[in-house]
C-alpha cells in the first residue's frame, strides 16, 4: 500500500439567514477536511508493519530534517480560479493561506513525510492545510488545519475534543471503523482530536491515544519551516502494507 495517496426592508433577516447558512457550510467543509485526515489515517493505520519508535532527546528530528517517504508530494488546489490549478510549490501558497499552521517542533527519528497539500482561496474556509507523516512503526499522523472563523469560535477551544474508532487491520478495505469498540491484536485504534491554537482550527488524526495527542497539541508551534531540506526519499520508509 503506497503513501500517495480542497438596507432594504427585510435585509437584516435575509443577512441573518445567509450567515446561518454560511456557518453551516463552513462547519461541513471543516468536518470534511477532518474526515479526509481520518480516512487517510485509518488507511495507513490498517497496515500492521511493526517497528518501534526510538526514545531519548537525541532521537528526534526537526521538521526540516524529516525526509520524504517516497519523494516530494505537495498538492494545493486554487479554488479561486476556474480551472482550480494544482500548485506544487509551497513558497507560492504559504502567503495565501491566511492563517498560521501549527505542527510539532520535532518528531521521532525514523519519521518520514508522506504528503502535504490543501486549498487556497476557498469560498467557505478561506484555505486549508493538510499534512501527513508516517512515524516509526508505520504509525500515521495527520493534521488538517484552517482559519478559525466566527462560526466555529463557540465550538473549538484550546482544549482538545477527542474521539476514537477501531479500524480492523489488513488494509483500507479491512473493515468499517467502529467507535467505542475494544482494541485487539487485529485492530488499530485511531484517535481524532479537534481544537484551536491562536486563530487556527486544528484536527489531528493518529493511531495513538487521546493523552498522547493532547500532549502533542499543547506543544504545537507555529510551523514556519516544515518543508524537508532534502528531496531524497527516506531509506527506511516502508513501501507497502
Amino acid at each position: 500500500m503506497g503513501y500517495r495517496a480542497h438596507a432594504a426592508p427585510g435585509a437584516h433577516g435575509m443577512m441573518t439567514r445567509l450567515q446561518r447558512m454560511a456557518a453551516g457550510t463552513w462547519a461541513r467543509r471543516l468536518l470534511a477536511g477532518a474526515g479526509g485526515a481520518l480516512l487517510l489515517t485509518l488507511a495507513l493505520a490498517a497496515c500492521d508493519l511493526g517497528g518501534n519508535a526510538a526514545s531519548g532527546p537525541s532521537a528526534t528530528l526537526t521538521l526540516a530534517q524529516v525526509p520524504w517517504c517516497d519523494g516530494p508530494s505537495i498538492h494545493f488546489q486554487d479554488d479561486g480560479k476556474l480551472q482550480q490549478p494544482d500548485i506544487t510549490d509551497w513558497q507560492a501558497v504559504k502567503g495565501q493561506l491566511g492563517f498560521t499552521p501549527y505542527l510539532p517542533a520535532t518528531l521521532p527519528r525514523g519519521t518520514c513525510l508522506a504528503l502535504a497539500g490543501g486549498t487556497i482561496h476557498d469560498p467557505v474556509l478561506g484555505a486549508q492545510f493538510r499534512i501527513t507523516y508516517v512515524l516509526p512503526g508505520s504509525a500515521p499522523l495527520s493534521f488538517s488545519e484552517a482559519p478559525q472563523h466566527a462560526a466555529s469560535a463557540g465550538g473549538l477551544g484550546t482544549k482538545l475534543q477527542c474521539s476514537q474508532a477501531i479500524q480492523p487491520r489488513g488494509g483500507a478495505q479491512g473493515g468499517t471503523p467502529i467507535a467505542g469498540a475494544t482494541p485487539s491484536p487485529t485492530a488499530a485504534v485511531v484517535t481524532v482530536c479537534l481544537g484551536a491554537q491562536g486563530r487556527t482550527s486544528i484536527t489531528i488524526a493518529a493511531a495513538s491515544s487521546s493523552d498522547t495527542l493532547i500532549r502533542m497539541f499543547n506543544a504545537l508551534q507555529p510551523a514556519t519551516v516544515w518543508l524537508p531540506t532534502s528531496t531524497t526519499p527516506s531509506s527506511t520508509a516502508t513501501k507497502g502494507a
